[in-house]
């Protein structure tokens, strides 16, 4: 099993922002602690989609977009509101890789696709634990 995290920057503004330096951090810490588990093949790729000057979200909160049974794949999409994007921003991309697995857990049993959301979850929580300093966690 597989968990990818990615962006969409609205505009050149928004490379090297505060947002864009917290989705690549999570996206290290992800990478560091995903371990593939035996015969799960199935992926889950977050994409964080952040307005800019060029381009806006056409949309809010999170969503499903891509799905392919064949490669056992789902993009989940998530608009990240200005308002969060200098102010518990950390907290909101947890939150949201959370909710997320909870989204995809369905999407994945309909189509037969073993998906372990349980070990997601706990991943998350792992990366939770080094990217949010204890005092500023609050409980899901």
């Amino acid at each position: 099993m597989h968990l990818y995290i990615g962006s969409v920057l609205g505009g050149p503004e928004l490379e090297n922002s505060r947002i864009d330096s917290e989705i690549t951090q999570l996206l290290r810490l992800v990478k560091q602690k995903r371990t593939r588990l035996d015969g799960v093949v199935s992926v889950l790729n977050v994409v964080f989609h952040v307005s800019g000057s060029v381009t806006a979200n056409n949309f809010t909160g999170i969503r499903t977009a891509t799905f392919s049974k064949k490669l056992k794949t789902l993009m989940i999409q998530v608009a990240v509101p200005e308002d969060i994007q200098n102010h518990n921003t950390r907290r909101f991309l947890i939150h949201s890789l959370q909710q997320a697995v909870r989204l995809a857990e369905p999407v994945f049993h309909r189509a037969g696709i073993a998906f372990d959301a349980t070990s997601l979850l706990t991943l998350i929580h792992g990366v939770e634990s080094e990217y949010i300093p204890t005092a500023d966690r609050q409980t899901d």
